[in-house]
């Protein structure tokens, strides 16, 4: 059962990592790529918690949507110092999406296994996880 509950939690994480990074894409302002991450990255901690049946709290909602804020501060940070030292668009801009991709996949993960109800051992926050999640790699 909780296998079940895993693959739809899995398969919403990569949804919003992908909208994520499309959408941040199509700005041209950090405080814009800011608040769209910040968005998707709510309303990913809602639906990861109606997939569990988990009732959050106003409180638990800002702690981890705080989190969210943290990422997407971070990854916009990143992505712009690495903007500042490659000069090819196209390269700018796949660096964006991947950038924003994985860090709202790797937080997608982290709240997943935060908030499901029974605690596993293969809670897997890994880089390669991340990875395999977002181009479906089992």
């Amino acid at each position: 059962m909780t296998k079940s509950y895993d693959e739809q939690a899995d398969k919403v994480i990569k949804e919003y990592a992908l909208l994520s990074s499309g959408a941040t894409v199509l700005s041209s302002k950090a405080w814009l790529d800011i608040v769209i991450t910040q968005i998707f990255f709510s309303k990913l901690v809602i639906d990861l918690a109606k997939i569990y049946n988990v009732k959050l709290g106003i409180c638990s909602f800002i702690k981890l949507s705080y989190i969210g804020l943290i990422g997407s501060s971070y990854s916009t940070i990143t992505t712009n110092i690495l903007n500042s030292f490659i000069p090819v668009e196209i390269v700018k801009k796949t660096g964006e999406i991947s950038i924003s991709m994985v860090i709202i996949a790797q937080l997608g993960l982290k709240i997943k296994y935060a908030i499901r109800p029974i605690i596993a051992a293969e809670n897997d926050f890994s880089l390669t996880k991340t990875i395999k999640l977002i181009l479906g790699i089992k």
